[in-house]
C-alpha cells in the first residue's frame, strides 16, 4: 500500500505531496530528512541510496536531473512496480512543471499535481479496498 508520495526540488524543498494515509508527515521535515540522507551517504560511500527500511515501512526514492522522487510503501511491495509508478509520476510532473521547478516562488503553484498523483497511483491499484480490508470494514 502507498502510504505518502513526494516531489522535491534538487534542494529538499516538497513541490508537492499526497498522503494516503491517516499519519500527517511534515513535507519540510521530510524534505530535510531526505536530503540529509543523501549528503549522509555520498559521504560515506561516494553512492547514493535508492531506499531505505523502517519497521514495515519503506521509502523508495529517485534522483533526477531536476526533481527527487520519493514514495512511502509497505515492505511487502512490489518495488519494480512502485517504481514504474514513480516513474509515470516523474514524468508527469516533468511534462507539466519542468520551466516551473528552478523558479518558482510559491509551492502552491503545484498543488494542482495532487489529481495527477491520484490519476496515476489508482489507475491499477485498489487504495480504497486495500484500505477497508487493512481496518477490517470489509464482510465476507
Amino acid at each position: 500500500m502507498i502510504h505518502c508520495i513526494w516531489v522535491l526540488n534538487k534542494s529538499g524543498i516538497c513541490l508537492a505531496q499526497r498522503n494516503y494515509t491517516d499519519k500527517e508527515i511534515d513535507k519540510v521535515l521530510f524534505g530535510g530528512f531526505l536530503s540529509a540522507i543523501e549528503k549522509f551517504a555520498e559521504t560515506i560511500s561516494a553512492k547514493s541510496i535508492d531506499s531505505f527500511t523502517m519497521g514495515d515501512t519503506k521509502i523508495l526514492y529517485e534522483i533526477g536531473p531536476q526533481i527527487i522522487l520519493a514514495i512511502s510503501v509497505d515492505v511487502s511491495d512490489n518495488d519494480t512496480e512502485i517504481r514504474r509508478k514513480m516513474k509515470e509520476v516523474r514524468e508527469k510532473f516533468l511534462e507539466r512543471y519542468q520551466d516551473k521547478i528552478d523558479r518558482f516562488v510559491d509551492t502552491q503553484l503545484f498543488d494542482a499535481f495532487e489529481k495527477e498523483f491520484d490519476l496515476i497511483l489508482y489507475v491499477d491499484w485498489n487504495f480504497e479496498y486495500d484500505r477497508k480490508i487493512r481496518k477490517g470494514e470489509l464482510k465476507d
